[in-house]
């Protein structure tokens, strides 16, 4: 009597084992399929903002146009105007440093913020063809440019 309820106690665990391995591999797919899903409509959504007039095409070879511009050739340093700008809006008080203006290739600009983060200090990004730099550092950021060779204003009060 005994082992048999032994026996029936360890095949109640292995099922229920099993059951939450299945369970839980169901639901690492559901969450893959999410993310997939999730991306994929995000970067249909940004693709689908730069199609110009045509909505559909029986051609094969047929590219939408763009018009986003990419700068193909590289504008030297002395003929780029930036701007630099102080920002506190929806940053919730915090103050982060814009510079906007830069016409070249988006490698050349995330390396140009790479140098002003170490230049300065602190942490930064480049998004949307800007250079944010957190803190106040306009002053220091305008004579890194200046002897960069590139002409700058500071801009926005």
């Amino acid at each position: 009597m005994l082992a048999e309820k032994g026996a029936e106690k360890r095949r109640l665990i292995h099922n229920i084992s099993y059951k939450s391995i299945i369970i839980h591999c169901l639901l690492k797919i559901l969450h893959i399929q999410l993310y997939c899903r999730t991306y994929f409509l995000t970067m249909a959504k940004k693709e689908f903002k730069h199609r110009e007039g045509v909505v559909y095409s029986t051609n094969p070879g047929f590219n939408y146009a763009s018009d986003k511009e990419e700068m193909n050739e590289n504008i030297p340093a002395h003929q780029q105007d930036l701007r630099v700008y102080l920002d506190r809006k929806q940053r919730a008080g915090k103050t982060v440093t814009i510079v906007r203006g830069y016409k070249g290739k988006l490698f050349e600009l995330e390396e140009l913020g790479k140098t002003l983060k170490s230049k300065c200090g602190t942490g930064g990004t480049v998004k949307e063809g800007e250079i944010l730099v957190q803190g106040d550092f306009r002053e220091k950021i305008v004579l890194i440019l200046q002897t960069m060779g590139f002409k700058v204003k500071k801009a926005g009060g």
